[in-house]
């Protein structure tokens, strides 16, 4: 589990520097000294793309939403507007990057348009990803260790000394005690011994 952590803990710096590497291969064939940040970007662009969805959505649905049904006009024009409010970000960010690159590469620019529209959409979600899914293990870790917990203070209130234990109708409480090989005996308060059925649901004296 350790090592998974230190794996998981590492894994977003390499995503990291693999995307500006296979960035950086390709425009160092035409700039020798380009240095790539697309990875940067896309982390930037990771997080601008939720500010921006959620701002849309609270401008569409909690401030246009109650003027649209005021004045009675089709609220399905809201995701319309929401969409391209969305949609504004990467046209905007993605354009104004490639339009810094584009002009010194020569032969292949879809090629490197279309690394670098992947690398903006999934780049920074790819990167994070690790990130998630560490602070989802650590999250199921921690309700697991509280799980085992309250079992076991459960366990603990029941049964103090670790033995189960049965209050017959005839005021006698039989208590479970095991053998050497594992066999359960069980034994009331007043000295009797009793059997049970294979449910353990019902005690017959011996």
């Amino acid at each position: 589990m350790k090592r998974l952590f230190l794996f998981l803990w590492r894994l977003p710096k390499k995503i990291f520097c693999k995307i500006n590497e296979c960035e950086e291969n390709f425009l160092q064939k035409f700039n020798p000294e380009y240095k790539s940040k697309l990875a940067m970007n896309a982390l930037i662009y990771h997080f601008a793309a939720m500010v921006v969805n959620f701002l849309a959505s609270l401008l569409c649905f909690g401030v246009l939403a109650p003027i649209f049904m005021e004045k009675g006009i089709d609220e399905s024009f809201l995701f319309v507007i929401s969409s391209l409010l969305s949609l504004a970000l990467p046209v905007i960010y993605i354009t104004l990057y490639l339009k810094k690159r584009l002009p010194f590469i020569q032969g292949r620019k879809w090629w490197y348009c279309l690394q670098v529209i992947l690398g903006f959409l999934f780049g920074g979600l790819v990167i994070l990803a690790p990130i998630y899914i560490l602070i989802g293990l650590i999250i199921i870790s921690f309700y697991i260790v509280v799980a085992l917990i309250c079992l076991w203070l459960g366990f603990t209130v029941l049964f103090p000394d670790g033995k189960r234990r049965w209050r017959l109708d005839n005021g006698d409480e039989v208590t479970e005690e095991k053998g050497i090989c594992g066999e359960s005996y069980y034994r009331g308060s007043s000295g009797k011994e009793y059997r049970t059925n294979d449910d353990g649901d019902t005690f017959y004296e011996k």
